[in-house]
């Protein structure tokens, strides 16, 4: 049976994100909005999006702001041409390989109407490619930060 994940996510974030630090995100502006329509929807958990909002650093202002330019950005401050310019690491091989498809894929696996092997497909998959933006996060600030040395 399908269920609305919202309130295990918010545990999972109020258990694992401390009072205190940053969140690094990319594209700040977009996550902070997941988390204020998540604290809107579950009001219970309103405060602990609202703090973990309050700790968000967008690590796509490094480029935005020109702090670091590269010619194969292409203009781009997108994780997918910032990516493979720093490390050689990109979404070509995964089968969700953005953000848009990422948000179709799940509503379609959401869909009661989905097939339950077509929704696990999407599942599976939707991890992948979640799992690669948190990773490229990482990779991109270890680059960054080799580079201070």
């Amino acid at each position: 049976m399908r269920s609305d994940p919202s309130d295990a996510v918010a545990k999972l974030l109020e258990k694992h994100i401390g009072l205190k630090g940053t969140v690094i995100a990319w594209n700040k502006s977009f996550e902070a909005g997941v988390n204020r329509e998540l604290g809107e929807r579950m009001s219970e958990h309103k405060a602990t999006m609202e703090r973990i909002n309050n700790m968000l650093y967008d690590l796509m202002d490094v480029f935005k702001k020109q702090h670091y330019v590269h010619p194969e950005f292409k203009g781009s401050t997108s994780i997918k041409k910032v990516l493979p310019a720093l490390v050689d690491l990109s979404y070509d091989s995964l089968v969700i390989k953005e953000g848009g498809q990422a948000s179709n894929s799940w509503w379609e696996m959401t869909d009661k109407k989905t097939p339950p092997e077509t929704s696990e497909h999407i599942s599976k998959h939707l991890k992948i490619y979640c799992g690669q933006d948190t990773y490229a996060m990482y990779a991109i600030w270890e680059k960054l930060y080799q580079m201070l040395d």
